[in-house]
């Protein structure tokens, strides 16, 4: 569940993304035993593992959703690209495919050096978008609905990462290894892109 992921720190030595020209990602983390320069033995047995575990994820959604003469062939978790660029893209109109953010603009759209038409996007089935956007909508209201009359309600950053990734695993279509690349590039935006902190305060979609 997406409650239970605990990813490791983001950086070069923990876990990385390959972009191929900005518009498709894919996510991996080295097993913990090639990380530490344990037994040589155990390593490559933590490796059997992974690769197994591996075989059982439900495969990614890849290039399904981009125009065949864009695809790279490179067999990628998902398909990626900024916003601005999505027609260039997705195969189909915007009513079958759509370019779904990761963080959501009415989140972080204040903070300094966002741009919304910049933000890295993941194409999906209009449907699946609107599952994944559901879930944090139907949370911030209940959110609010709880709120003291005048408050200023805001969630901390570690807090609605992890209702993100709830969401992720609310759409059985994304469960897998789509959900797994996608929460890792919601990490990297909210980490590293936008340089948040997990106890920092942010917005509340709707307050």
């Amino acid at each position: 569940m997406a409650g239970s992921r605990t990813p490791g720190p983001l950086g070069g030595a923990a876990a990385f993304m390959e972009i191929d020209e900005g518009t498709l990602c894919r996510s991996t983390s080295p097993p913990p035993g090639s990380l530490q320069g344990g037994d040589a033995g155990a390593a490559h047995n933590v490796l059997e593992e992974v690769a197994q575990l591996a075989k059982k994820a439900a495969a990614g959604l890849g290039e399904r959703m981009i125009k065949p003469e864009k695809s790279s062939g490179v067999n990628p978790d998902v398909a990626s690209q900024e916003h601005r660029h999505k027609t260039e893209y997705r195969a189909g109109s915007g009513r079958e495919v759509q370019s779904a953010h990761l963080v959501n603009s009415s989140s972080v759209s204040d903070l300094p050096g966002y741009v919304r038409d910049r933000a890295l996007t993941v194409l999906l089935p209009a449907n699946q978008h609107k599952a994944f956007d559901d879930y944090w909508k139907a949370w911030a209201h209940d959110r609010l609905a709880k709120a003291k009359p005048g408050e200023d309600v805001k969630v901390t950053v570690s807090e609605w990462e992890k209702v993100l990734n709830d969401a992720l695993d609310s759409v059985p279509e994304l469960r897998g290894r789509t959900a797994d690349t996608m929460s890792f590039m919601i990490r990297a935006e909210l980490y590293q892109t936008l340089g948040l902190k997990p106890d920092q305060l942010i917005r509340l979609p709707y307050s």
